[in-house]
């Protein structure tokens, strides 16, 4: 069977959050989507329209909770790491610091 593509709308911001998030799980959007996509099959329903009390699903609040976590975690972020990913991040962090391998150490990665 051939594989087809799915594509989603998003603002860059979301996408960019996401996908670190997704990078520090060891995951990235089509492993994810794929996920969501078997439990649509498998359940016949979205999992975010179960509620936790049944033990099918997080609740409506427990998603707002979780969304609210997630934009804080951007904003904490200074402004220079925010479009790095974790490992240049790191390594850009590692060179600031003098440390053999980091950005800006004149060793490279």
């Amino acid at each position: 069977m051939a594989d087809v593509m799915v594509t989603a709308r998003m603002t860059e911001a979301k996408k960019a959050a996401g996908s670190r998030v997704l990078e520090s799980i060891g995951s990235n959007a089509s492993k994810i989507i794929n996920e969501l996509y078997d439990y649509l099959a498998e359940h016949k329903q979205s999992p975010f329209a179960a509620s936790s009390e049944d033990g099918q699903g997080i609740s409506s609040e427990e998603w707002r909770e979780a969304s609210v976590w997630m934009e804080a975690l951007q904003m904490e972020v200074a402004p220079e790491f925010r479009d790095m990913t974790i490992k240049e991040a790191r390594a850009h962090r590692l060179g600031l610091r003098g440390v053999e391998g980091g950005a800006g150490s004149g060793v490279s990665q």
